[in-house]
C-alpha cells in the first residue's frame, strides 16, 4: 500500500547579524502560537575555508592586484 504524506507547514528564515540576539530572538519566536521548532543554523563557511579564497586574501594582502579606471579596459586587457 502506498502512502503519500502532504507536509502543509510554511517555513521562515530570518537572518540575524547581531549574533547576541540569536538565541533571544529565537525563545521569543518558540513563544508564537503555531511554532512547532526552532533551528539555528550557522554562517556556510565552507567558501571561507577554500584554497582559492585563501590565495586571493593572500594576493590581496601582498598588493598582487590590478586597476582598472572601466570595464572597458578591464575587458580589453584581458581580450589581449
Amino acid at each position: 500500500m502506498n502512502t503519500l504524506t502532504y507536509n502543509s507547514q510554511s517555513q521562515l528564515i530570518v537572518t540575524i547579524d547581531d549574533a547576541s540576539l540569536v538565541k533571544k530572538i529565537s525563545d521569543a519566536v518558540k513563544l508564537i502560537k503555531g511554532v512547532t521548532s526552532v533551528r539555528i543554523s550557522k554562517p556556510n563557511d565552507q567558501i571561507l575555508q577554500s584554497a582559492s579564497y585563501k590565495a586571493g586574501m593572500e594576493d590581496i594582502k601582498n598588493g598582487n592586484v590590478t586597476s582598472y579606471s572601466s570595464s572597458d579596459e578591464m575587458f580589453r586587457d584581458l581580450m589581449k
